[in-house]
């Protein structure tokens, strides 16, 4: 891109922006192709968090940058302003392909590059925070993921990665259409890229931690929708450890 170009583009941004002042987040076309701005706002999830917005806004600017220096799924940041940064489009999200009219080997396709991208995530020595169906993107040739201001409860790496499998087999199992036979692509995903031993401790950190299953084993009769998501993959992790340990 050259100097006038880069300052077309950056006034397109800046227009689509002002545009829509209350929209956090936003896509404009420049030149045929989608750009997404992500603004410095709060977005009235995590209202407990004592991180300020601003704070939370470098963070996940700086963790998009590092991850694109040591890893291949994070997002293209374009360019970052003290108010808005801007995005590359990545292509539909893993959830909206999942529900398309794709066949079932190009799904299964999809899931298990999922898999495989997190788990090269790990391997580089950093974490997402929450990989979502919904947060990570497949444009036919990589995953991306999105949305990097998540943050966890545990300080260790190892303990963040872990909470990344989980919350991402928790995620596929909250969808009331999903298959096993998908699940079962995105977990083969994951061990394909070299992360058996996460799995494995992930697996014997739940074990240790059996109250939670057997609280979600007492409210499976109400079917919380994130209840029961949580008893189906300690389930899950029961059924697949031994696997792990060959």
């Amino acid at each position: 891109m050259t100097e006038k170009e880069e300052r077309a583009f950056r006034r397109a941004a800046e227009t689509a922006a002002s545009m829509h002042p209350e929209q956090r987040v936003l896509s404009f076309q420049w030149e045929g192709e989608t750009f997404w701005i992500k603004k410095k706002q709060g977005n009235h999830r995590m209202q407990a968090v004592k991180y300020s917005v601003e704070q939370e806004f470098y963070y996940e600017a700086a963790r998009i940058a590092i991850a694109a220096r040591l890893s291949d799924c994070a997002p293209d940041l374009v360019f970052l302003t003290d108010t808005y940064m801007v995005l590359r489009d990545g292509g539909r999200t893993v959830h909206d392909w999942l529900l398309a009219d794709g066949t079932e080997t190009e799904k299964l396709r999809i899931l298990g590059e999922a898999g495989q991208a997190l788990c090269r995530l790990h391997r580089a020595g950093l974490y997402h925070g929450r990989p979502a169906l919904r947060d990570m993107t497949w444009n036919g040739a990589r995953i991306t993921l999105l949305d990097w201001e998540n943050r966890t409860y545990f300080h260790d790496l190892p303990h963040r990665q872990m909470t990344d499998a989980v919350l991402f087999l928790q995620g596929l199992f909250r969808e009331p259409w999903m298959r096993e036979a998908y699940v079962q692509a995105a977990w083969d995903g994951y061990r394909r890229a070299g992360g058996t031993a996460l799995l494995r401790a992930a697996a014997q950190f739940l074990r240790r931690h059996r109250a939670i299953a057997r609280v979600t084993g007492a409210l499976h009769p109400f079917h919380f929708k994130d209840v029961e998501s949580v008893r189906i993959t300690y389930r899950w992790f029961e059924a697949h450890e031994k696997t792990l340990q060959a």
